[in-house]
């Protein structure tokens, strides 16, 4: 009885290593080794990796001795000997017990100090020859991450002993894991070998922080052998992209306007900027940065048609491929015509419905064209209070002395079925402040959104144009 249970629980020490994270020991460090074939007295391993959730040992080294230790379910334990320049080399350990005639199981071959913990190997023999799954080299896409940025992990394995082979009817089943370096891990995806064709694995991770980390991925089978690799990846901070400005906003058609930004990097390099202004792409005018003065990006733009237009600058690293990104909403171009335009923010008031603290984006274009038909755009972006609305079309437009009343129908949250209206006063005509409200109304006409609530649809609006200006012709 005594005999089963140390062979029970020797099994079970056998189990826990092929899941890293789990095995704890006392004294020292821990670390992974890849068993990549085993001939007769001779096995052959790679890939010495410490295991990051343990004191990290030092690199492998023959002359550092180390106690062999095979266990296992038949023998339980067996004492190989220490390592000298005898039996071992960078690439195995080449000693006196043929591993061929140890019975069906999973192995774990164990190199031990007494000074500072000890190394595991895992493999399995099926009663003919034993061996371990052997992982090829780590694939990192792309190969300069960033933070916040998703990468990508990807390696091919194989596996000449698979204890679940066709005795059993059923194909063998590997696992994998993943330790990112940042205290993080997962589970990834397997697509099992057919014996011809190697296996592959995935995972997928972001960084949140800068630096250099180590990846270490596992590929096991329950009950039999364990392979590992590691890779290191440098994850780069992006530039900080400050709030783009425009010069001129609404701006009038055919009439060149200017957006600007200055950005800073914590990494070195030169610095590359793409500009995309709503109706095409144009390359960025950068100055880099100069001690503490931060870098810049200034250009110019005409637009040709009327419309509410998006600006986006990306600003990137050419040293490390980073790229920081910042988007101004909304540049609003009218013509001399009778119009409505403009942009393009205002602070929620806190009398308005919702009156959640923030910014209102928007952004308004509309126009009778030569045939008299209304045209344009009207968008608002509420982020605070997750509403984005896009108008799909406009009903009627009245312009008089300075002020606008627009209205019209459009989706929210790319849901359809909203109508909207719009009012400005042109403060340069007018006298004072440009003036703004914005109001959404659902199919049961529910209001969704009012800046101004309870004000009748012909009131005057009250809300400041706080970074923009309305014009109305």
């Amino acid at each position: 009885m005594k005999k089963f249970l140390l062979a029970f629980l020797l099994f079970s020490l056998c189990a826990l290593i092929v899941t890293p994270s789990s095995f704890a020991i006392g004294g020292g460090g821990f670390g992974n080794f890849q068993i990549n074939s085993i001939q007769g007295t001779s096995l052959y391993w790679s890939n010495f990796i410490s295991n990051p959730n343990y004191p990290p040992l030092p690199p492998f080294s023959c002359a550092d001795g180390g106690e062999v230790i095979l266990r296992g379910t038949s023998p339980s334990q067996l004492d190989l000997g220490t390592l000298d320049s005898t039996n071992c080399t960078s690439s195995g350990f080449f000693g006196t017990f043929d591993f061929s005639t140890l019975p069906v199981g999973q192995y774990d071959l164990s190199i031990e100090y007494s000074s500072h913990g000890s190394w595991s190997g895992i493999f399995y023999c099926n009663g003919t020859f034993c061996s371990a799954p052997v992982i090829n080299p780590i694939t990192v896409t792309p190969s300069m991450a960033q933070v916040n940025t998703p990468i990508n992990i990807s390696a091919s394995f194989t596996d000449p002993n698979t204890p679940f082979g066709t005795s059993y009817g059923q194909p063998s089943i590997h696992v994998t894991s993943t330790d990112w370096g940042d205290g993080t891990g997962s589970s990834g995806t397997v697509t099992e070998t057919d014996g011809s064709n190697p296996g592959t694995v995935t995972d997928t991770h972001t960084y949140t922080s800068p630096g250099v980390h180590t990846i270490i991925l596992y590929v096991s089978v329950t009950g039999g052998g364990q392979a590992l690799a590691s890779t290191t990846v440098t994850v780069n901070a992006p530039p900080t992209v400050n709030p783009i400005t425009v010069s001129t906003n609404p701006v009038q058609v055919n009439t060149a306007t200017t957006a600007s930004a200055n950005f800073t990097d914590s990494a070195t390099g030169t610095h590359t900027a793409t500009w995309n202004w709503g109706d095409g792409n144009t390359t960025g005018t950068v100055t880099e940065p100069n001690g503490s003065n931060p870098g810049s990006v200034s250009n110019t733009h005409t637009y040709t048609a009327t419309g509410v237009y998006t600006v986006t600058l990306i600003v990137t690293n050419t040293s490390n491929s980073a790229s920081g990104t910042s988007t101004y909403q909304y540049v609003a171009v009218y013509d001399s015509s009778t119009s409505f335009a403009g942009g393009s923010s205002f602070d929620n008031p806190s009398s308005a419905s919702p009156n959640t603290t923030g910014k209102v984006k928007f952004g308004i274009s509309a126009k009778y064209n030569n045939s008299n038909v209304l045209t344009g755009s009207a968008k608002m972006n509420f982020k605070a209070a997750s509403l984005d609305f896009a108008s799909t079309s406009f009903s009627s437009l009245a312009t008089s002395n300075g002020k606008a009343y627009l209205k019209g129908s459009g989706t929210l949250n790319g849901n359809s079925g909203y109508t909207f209206l719009a009012t400005g006063i042109d403060g340069s005509v007018v006298g004072g402040n440009d003036l703004i409200r914005f109001q959404i109304i659902n199919s049961s006409n529910t209001v969704i959104y009012d800046s101004q609530p309870g004000a009748g649809d012909t009131a005057d609006p009250t809300t400041v144009d706080a970074t923009g200006n309305i014009r109305v012709h």
